[in-house]
């Protein structure tokens, strides 16, 4: 049995193709920019949440779509870039959608699952409810009903 160690953030029925920014969720670094396994494009970047570090993985990213070269300060809320199209080479075959990992330390691990309930409970990083805001989406206007939704989320605090 393998267990998922990650969430996926999934678009609306009509953002099959448009472009769906992905955003910062803390300040950080870029570490690695590149086509991973299981992810297609994949970004990673560290920051501290509550004063201890970890790093992020977002996966199924349209490669050529991240604008920040390696070693650049992604700021909370700037692009990182867009989803990759689905069920193509830009998401690894997989569905559109985003794949968001939050690893607890500086190791950057990009792993999508692992085999035991051990080893998941100590790769994550809990995030108190209390720390995640929600705000308005920009630049969705196709989205109809749905744009004004508090569908972008931030982590507080960091």
């Amino acid at each position: 049995m393998a267990l998922f160690v990650g969430a996926d953030f999934e678009i609306f029925s009509g953002e099959e193709n448009e472009n769906i920014q992905v955003f910062a969720i803390c300040s950080g670094k870029l570490l690695i920019k590149e086509f991973g396994r299981g992810y297609g494009g994949m970004a990673v970047q560290s920051c501290n949440i509550d004063n201890q570090p970890v790093t992020i993985v977002y996966g199924h990213l349209k490669l050529e779509s991240i604008g920040s070269k390696i070693g650049n300060e992604l700021l909370v809320g700037s692009v990182i870039g867009i989803l990759g199209q689905g069920y193509t080479s830009e998401t690894d075959y997989e569905r559109k959608h985003l794949h968001l990992g939050i690893h607890k330390g500086t190791k950057v691990n990009t792993l999508g699952y692992v085999a035991t309930e051990a080893e998941l409970e100590n790769r994550g990083f809990k995030i108190k409810p209390s720390q995640i805001t929600a705000a308005k989406r920009v630049g969705v206007d196709y989205a109809k009903e749905w744009a004004d939704k508090p569908y972008r989320f931030f982590i507080l605090n960091l």
